[in-house]
């Protein structure tokens, strides 16, 4: 009888062979299998046989009877987990671990080498019941609210302070953060040791407010997204002996499953705790808020008296910062319904939250903000420390964003390895764009502020002595550069694709289907509706493909100034690519006419198959080029726009007032 006779035991999940072994042991169920000192028990957990650690515990009980109470909280592995510990890593677990804490009760208040109790192990896996479980018996062995709180904390020797709140926000257990909020509130205003929230987290990870993929379908199936309410999922979540849910499965009832509704559920539930959970912080988390004072009044965005002495101990950025570099969107819109003050108490440092929006392009944010009209006058006016205004910083946007150590850094930095902090956030992965639709972007963006701003401001000087069309110039010239690569190397892919359909076009002009009557020349299908449809099809063809090449000869020639992206270029890349696909469907239609008018067959099902071959070929290429349109609409919309401002206007002066704000989505010029 040896550890390796158990352990083989174990892997074949023989449960009567590992309790003769077990029983025979000296150690018993206690004996170590491997290097980091797993006992048979922990082993037993971790694979999620729960039946035969009941039995192991039972007779462990009868081996050990009164130093078994003892035994219990000696036994931990090389990191100081005892069995507790293990079983809080999995919702299965859950009969072992009410037997395990009937035995042992103080399991629950024990600490592994990092500090944690096993409720903080059922919150860094996101394990729900296990977690109410926990819960549950530290309230009925600790029955004192305050005495409790310091369960729900650590503190270790590697100078790590957080909350399970703060645990499972890390690791985007949502729904179980949610929980802990409204039975625990009393964490949610708790800080680290970075004097960071809940609220600071949260506002640091927009991958939780990823609800935008599955919005078609929640319109499409509103009563099935009713029954994954976050609220139902909380009801459903109880301890049952008699149930072995798998882990993350929570009130799933269903024996047939499909993996990608599966996977919306996940993330609808996900999403919309998350909401609910930050709706929560933004209310109840006041602790980061200035208090206003006649100070704050007068505080100018340019001085540097502001700044913290050596002596105090360092701030981090507020949620609302957080979550405009971040991009969470949902959160600093909260914060900006719920505590409108706030937008103010950015600091000198960023100059407002109008030069966090502009430079890190969260436009919902700086929409929310314009709309509010009194602190708007105010914030346009500031500059940050370098003497930048909200013009410049159209210059110095990035679209990456990386945290290290509480001050802020762009993506120019190289990334730092992830930490063992929970709330240490890693560089935000960035979308992959054209460099041709980023220059347009901050072409629009530039447009946009500088209507906004009084004409003085256009021409204020930075520290460097750079008005905002100098600094533009000077930051953009590499974006413009990648920009003019980007366009002509696709006006010449586009081109050569124009010229080719072209040539099949015309060639087909002259390659009449059916033949010729040799008599007169005429065509011979001539009265056939199909000949007709033939006709007409490679004509436009023809027509719109060569229309295609001359715009894209016009991309290809263009001088490729700043101004000549913002509207010249991307247009005419769109009616080109549109003119392309025409002349493509075109083609094809020809092309099926054709067919169709060289068989006998009449059948309907053979036509309806000869189009649907036919038009294979346009499917691809709408498909492949769908996501040029996406960006190339913004071109539409402000040549849309320009058109409205040439028109005459007629407003009736007391109906203008009425207008509903929410209607008035013009920037207008600030007499300041």
């Amino acid at each position: 009888m040896s550890g390796e006779d158990i352990y083989a035991a174990l892997t074949q999940k023989d449960e009567a062979k590992v309790r003769e072994l077990c029983w025979e042991h000296p150690d018993g169920p206690f004996h170590k299998l491997t290097r980091r000192r797993d006992s048979v028990l922990q082993k037993a957990l971790y694979s999620t046989q729960v039946d035969l650690v009941l039995v192991l515990l039972s007779d462990a009980k009868k081996r050990w009877q009164r130093d078994f109470y003892k035994k219990m909280g000696e036994h931990v592995n090389k990191t100081d987990n005892n069995i507790l510990h293990v079983a809080a890593t999995h919702d299965s677990c859950i009969r072992a671990a009410k037997k395990i804490v009937k035995y042992a009760p103080h399991l629950l208040t024990l600490e592994n080498n990092r500090g944690e109790r096993p409720i903080f192990i059922a919150a860094r896996y996101g394990q729900f019941k296990m977690f109410k479980f926990l819960n549950r018996q530290l309230i009925n062995l600790v029955p004192d609210v305050e005495d409790r709180l310091s369960f729900y904390q650590l503190y270790n020797k590697r100078g790590e302070s957080y909350t399970i709140l703060h645990q499972a926000i890390h690791s985007e257990h949502f729904e179980l953060a949610l929980y802990i909020a409204r039975e625990i509130p009393t964490l949610i205003c708790e800080e680290n040791e970075k004097r960071m929230t809940a609220l600071h987290l949260l506002a640091m990870n927009p991958s939780a407010f990823r609800n935008q993929d599955w919005k078609w379908l929640k319109r499409l199936l509103p009563s099935s997204f009713r029954s994954l309410s976050v609220e139902i999922l909380h009801k459903d979540a109880t301890e049952d002996e008699n149930v072995e849910g798998a882990a993350g499965k929570i009130g799933s009832s269903s024996t047939i499953t499909i993996p990608w509704w599966d996977e919306i559920k996940k993330e609808y539930r996900r999403s919309e705790a998350a909401l609910q959970l930050g709706s929560i912080l933004v209310k109840e988390d006041k602790s980061w808020i200035e208090p206003i004072s006649a100070t704050d009044s007068e505080e100018n965005a340019g001085s540097t008296s502001a700044a913290n002495s050596s002596n105090e101990p360092v701030k981090p950025p507020t949620p609302l910062i957080l979550a405009t570099k971040y991009g969470c969107s949902d959160i600093a819109l909260m914060i900006i319904n719920t505590h409108p003050q706030t937008v103010e108490q950015v600091g000198p440092k960023h100059g407002s939250i109008l030069h966090l929006a502009i430079k890190y392009q969260r436009i919902e944010i700086f929409d929310a903000v314009m709309d509010m009209e009194m602190q708007m006058r105010k914030l346009v006016r500031l500059h940050d420390l370098e003497g930048n205004t909200i013009l410049h910083m159209v210059a110095l946007n990035t679209r990456k964003v990386e945290f290290k150590n509480g001050t802020e850094a762009t993506s120019s930095h190289k990334p730092k390895a992830k930490s063992f902090n929970p709330w240490d956030a890693e560089e935000i992965k960035d979308e992959t764009r054209s460099p041709a639709f980023e220059l347009q972007d901050d072409l629009l963006l530039f447009k946009r502020v500088e209507r906004i701003l009084k004409t003085h401001y256009h021409k204020t000087l930075n520290k460097n002595l750079k008005t905002a069309d100098q600094l533009f110039a000077a930051k953009k010239e590499p974006l413009r550069d990648s920009a003019q690569e980007w366009m002509k190397r696709t006006a010449e892919n586009c081109s050569i694709i124009a010229v080719l359909i072209a040539t099949v076009a015309f060639a087909a002009a002259y390659t009449v289907p059916g033949g010729t009557d040799d008599k007169n020349g005429s065509p011979l299908l001539l009265k056939e509706t199909f000949f007709v449809v033939f006709t007409i099809a490679d004509v436009l063809s023809l027509a719109s493909t060569l229309t295609a090449v001359v715009v894209f000869l016009s991309i290809l020639t263009s001088s490729y100034r700043f101004h000549d992206f913002k509207e010249t270029l991307p247009k005419s890349l769109m009616i080109g690519i549109s003119c392309l696909v025409f002349s493509l469907t075109m083609m094809m239609l020809a092309f099926a006419a054709t067919i169709i008018l060289m068989i006998k067959n009449k059948q309907q099902w053979t036509k309806i198959a000869l189009y649907a071959v036919a038009f294979l070929p346009v499917t691809v290429l709408v498909a492949t080029y769908l996501p040029f349109y996406v960006p190339l609409m913004r071109t539409f919309h402000y040549t849309t726009d320009k058109l409205k401002n040439l028109l005459p206007k007629f407003n009736h002066p007391n109906k203008s007032k009425t207008l509903p704000r929410s209607h008035v989505r013009k920037p207008k010029k600030l007499h300041l």
